[in-house]
């Protein structure tokens, strides 16, 4: 009896070993993915004031190219500017298409797609903060060189 007792405890304990390396490797995978949605979001987040310098300097440069007697370089900035705005806006709607509320904010886990679709996200808010970031500069530049 004490044999088959022993057995019986031992392959509960093997059963159970095995169950919380593999919650604990899930919870894992989560950490990544909800870090991840985390930087991405962050960089969201330090993008949204430049939104309003986007349109500080849109608004800047049409003034001064109604002035100018050439335009191309103003058009030109302001074309970057409402491309980068339009970007930002386009980012935005997109993701959260295609994540909640909770998934963004809350760290819900995440389906095994949608944590594919994390990789695209991060590369795409990259890309977008470049394309943002670019054109303020270029718009900044073309106010002082013109002023």
């Amino acid at each position: 009896m004490r044999n088959q007792f022993s057995i019986i405890l031992s392959l509960f304990l093997i059963t159970f070993a095995f169950s919380c390396k593999n919650q604990g490797e899930a919870e894992n995978e989560t950490s990544d993915s909800v870090l991840q949605m985390k930087e991405i979001v962050a960089v969201h987040d330090e993008m949204m004031p430049k939104m309003s310098t986007i349109g500080e300097l849109t608004g800047k440069l049409e003034t001064e190219m109604k002035l100018a007697k050439k335009d191309s370089i103003y058009k030109d900035a302001i074309a970057d500017l409402q491309e980068a705005n339009e970007g930002m806006m386009n980012w935005m709607r997109d993701f959260g298409g295609d994540f909640t509320f909770e998934e963004i904010n809350k760290g819900k886990e995440l389906s095994e797609e949608k944590e594919q679709l994390l990789d695209g996200y991060e590369k795409s808010v990259n890309e977008m903060k470049q394309k943002m970031n670019s054109a303020i500069e270029k718009g900044r530049r073309v106010l002082n060189k013109n002023n």
